[in-house]
């Protein structure tokens, strides 16, 4: 069977189990060998209000920009909505031009965006007449590279809008395609690489620190059900059953830091999360850490209950 397919049979709580066991999902996967069953939690165990979330990625952004990086406040009166729709999972910044890209199956770009003009058909095939540097055609996706800022997750995919919208701003400040009133030059791909950079400085700025920095983490400790859905109390009984009935043994994997893992737990399944688990990975690095024999696991004891140790990772063979 297909791993993603076993994986959304597995996420679907008991019936997909059920399926499993019966063999009617047609796979010759028996679950049951698996003496340990792991779960990342975005998007799997964690389910996201996507509009909302989408929506504060985007102004934080923006909001670094201008306060961080001294970019023009005209950038905060774009319209939100006319962005949007350029926020899609798999959307490339291209750092040469200036433009968001989809692209198709075979690797061809399929759409351009320039702020929010998309390219004619001429003006497509000739700035991408072939396969796009670094598509894989297994995965289907565009690797990161020099020009080539690829958009996979809810936390980075909002900067396509924010990109569009800061080139949109600043060309139209500069009198569009040309130079502006004043003599003012049009952008170039100087601008368009430091406009790139700063959207990395802001994810740093907004992602790095739990408790000091940016406004992710505040607004997502101030309301978490503005951003998460709760998990069913189907889903949590059938993590207990996978335990106490089928002897599993169960573990996160998770690239969030320590104390935003369990602010999300805490908020889906409650205080006692750490009772659904035998292990907790928190900042795990994935998927790098796979291949990096020079990392070692770590013991994470800031979200333990009082009195409670949180569970032990144990150092890679020869690390540390």
């Amino acid at each position: 069977m297909p791993i993603l397919h076993l994986a959304s049979l597995l996420l679907r709580g008991p019936q997909g189990m059920k399926e499993i066991e019966d063999g009617d999902s047609g796979s010759h996967t028996d679950l049951f060998k698996c003496t340990w069953i792991g779960f990342d939690v975005d998007n799997a165990l964690v389910r996201y209000k996507v509009p909302a979330l989408t929506r504060l990625v985007f102004d934080m952004q923006m909001k670094f920009l201008v306060q961080e990086e001294g970019y023009s406040k005209e950038i905060l009166l774009v319209e939100y909505e006319e962005f949007l729709p350029l926020a899609l999972k798999g959307a490339v910044i291209d750092k040469q031009n200036g433009n968001i890209l989809r692209v198709d199956d075979t690797g061809m770009v399929a759409v351009a965006a320039h702020g929010l003009h998309l390219l004619e058909e001429a003006e497509l095939r000739k700035l991408y007449p072939g396969v796009v540097e670094g598509f894989d055609p297994k995965t289907k996706l565009v690797s990161s590279s020099k020009y080539l800022l690829p958009l996979l997750t809810y936390f980075d995919i909002p900067l396509a809008s924010v990109f569009a919208a800061v080139v949109a701003t600043l060309s139209r400040e500069r009198g569009g395609g040309g130079g502006g009133p004043g003599g003012e030059r049009p952008l170039t791909e100087t601008d368009y690489v430091a406009i790139v950079d700063a959207l990395m400085r802001g994810l740093g700025f907004n992602y790095a620190n739990f408790d000091t920095n940016g406004w992710f983490f505040p607004a997502m400790k101030k309301t978490p059900g503005s951003f998460m859905h709760r998990l069913s109390p189907d889903m949590r009984q059938w993590l207990r059953e996978l335990r106490s009935v089928h002897g599993r043994r169960l573990f996160l994997l998770s690239n969030s830091l320590p104390a935003y893992l369990d602010l999300m737990m805490r908020y889906v399944l409650g205080d006692d999360w750490l009772d659904y688990f035998d292990l907790a990975v928190a900042s795990s690095g994935k998927a790098a850490f796979f291949g990096a024999a020079d990392v070692p696991y770590r013991r994470h004891t800031s979200f333990a209950a009082p009195g409670v140790e949180a569970p032990l990772l144990l150092p890679r063979a020869g690390a540390g």
